[in-house]
């Protein structure tokens, strides 16, 4: 997924077929496996939720994280703030 070219989505037939691809593979329930850089989730993850927001809607989600001093507590926490607001569940 590039780290850019969300505007592509918003034109009419102009995302990216990888993009496509990708779209068509998310399931209903999926797992997040990431660790902590910086004390927060990594700028991949959150690009790959902005890339795609209605395909992550009403879906299950897990969470895992590790790193950091608190084994990526502070990752976790964060990014299910990011995920409530596509109104996935992460409980």
């Amino acid at each position: 997924m590039p780290s850019c070219g969300g505007d592509q989505l918003r034109t009419p037939g102009g995302a990216p077929r990888h993009t496509k691809d990708w779209s068509a593979k998310i399931a209903e329930a999926f797992a997040f496996v990431m660790p902590e850089y910086n004390y927060a989730f990594h700028a991949e993850l959150k690009n790959a939720l902005d890339h795609l927001p209605h395909e992550w809607r009403y879906k299950a989600v897990g969470l895992v994280s590790y790193g950091g001093v608190a084994a990526g507590t502070r990752a976790a926490l964060m990014i299910e703030q990011v995920v409530s607001a596509l109104r996935s569940r992460t409980k």
